[in-house]
C-alpha cells in the first residue's frame, strides 16, 4: 500500500510539474551581427601538363612544383601546402593519345601587399585558381564573443516586450541555445584557368580589396511567462 501510495503521488507530482512547464509558453529568436574586415588572404594554383609520356608529364609538373615552392622558401608572413596530384589518360577515339598530370598549390597569408606580389612571380609557371579573402579565426572568434552577449541582450529585451504586451508579472527561461558558428562570408576576388602561363613581364601585380565578412550570432529559445 506504501509503495502504491508513492507511486499515485509521485505521478500526480510529474503531471503537475509537466503542467507548469507547458503553460504560458513562448518561443523566441533573436540575432546579432557585425561586419569584420577580411585579413586572410587565400590562392590556389594549379601546374598542369601533357605530353605523350605520362612519365614526363609528371616531371614536368614536378619540376614546375619544386620551382614554386623554392619561390616561398624564407616567406615567413606566406603559409602554404601542396594539394591534389593527378596523372590521368586524354582520348582520342577510344585511344589513349596523351596524358595529362597536374598538382595544385594553396598559399594563405595576412601581408595582402607582398603576397600579391609573389603571386605575380608564381604565375610565371603556375596558373592562379582562385584568390580567396576571409576573416580569419581569432578574428571571428573574437567577434562571436562580443556578439553572444548582444544577441542575448536582445532576447531579453523581446521577452519583455511579450511579458508586458501579455500582461504577466514576470518569466522565465525555460531553455536557450546559441548558435556561436556565426556566418564567414569569403570574399572571392577573382578566379581563372590558362593552359598557357605568361611571361614575367606580363604579370603586373593584382590590386586587392579584400572587402568584409558578416558574421552572425543566433539565439533561439523559449520563455514561461509568469500569471
Amino acid at each position: 500500500m506504501n509503495r502504491l501510495l508513492a507511486f499515485v503521488f509521485l505521478f500526480v507530482a510529474t503531471a503537475v510539474h509537466a503542467d507548469e512547464l507547458n503553460y504560458n509558453l513562448v518561443d523566441l529568436s533573436a540575432s546579432a551581427k557585425a561586419e569584420v574586415p577580411n585579413d586572410l588572404m587565400r590562392v590556389s594554383f594549379t601546374v598542369k601538363h601533357q605530353d605523350a609520356r605520362a612519365d614526363k608529364a609528371a616531371n614536368s609538373v614536378n619540376k614546375d612544383m619544386a620551382w614554386a615552392i623554392a619561390q616561398l622558401k624564407g616567406q615567413q608572413h606566406i603559409k602554404y601546402q601542396s594539394g591534389a596530384y593527378n596523372t590521368y589518360p586524354v582520348y582520342k577515339n577510344s585511344r589513349i593519345v596523351a596524358w595529362t598530370a597536374s598538382q595544385t598549390l594553396i598559399l594563405r597569408s595576412e601581408n595582402f601587399d607582398d603576397t600579391a606580389k609573389l603571386v605575380a612571380k608564381l604565375q610565371e609557371r603556375l596558373a592562379v585558381g582562385q584568390m580567396t579573402f576571409l576573416a580569419k579565426d581569432s578574428t571571428r572568434e573574437a567577434v562571436q564573443e562580443d556578439l553572444i552577449g548582444k544577441a542575448i541582450a536582445a532576447f531579453k529585451r523581446k521577452a519583455g516586450l511579450v511579458q508586458n504586451a501579455m500582461g504577466a508579472s514576470g518569466y522565465e527561461t525555460v531553455q536557450l541555445s546559441i548558435d556561436q558558428q556565426g556566418h564567414n562570408s569569403p570574399r572571392p576576388y577573382f578566379k581563372q584557368e590558362r593552359s598557357l602561363m605568361m611571361s614575367a613581364d606580363a604579370v603586373a601585380a593584382p590590386a586587392l580589396e579584400a572587402g568584409q565578412s558578416n558574421i552572425e550570432v543566433s539565439v533561439r529559445g523559449q520563455i514561461q511567462l509568469k500569471p
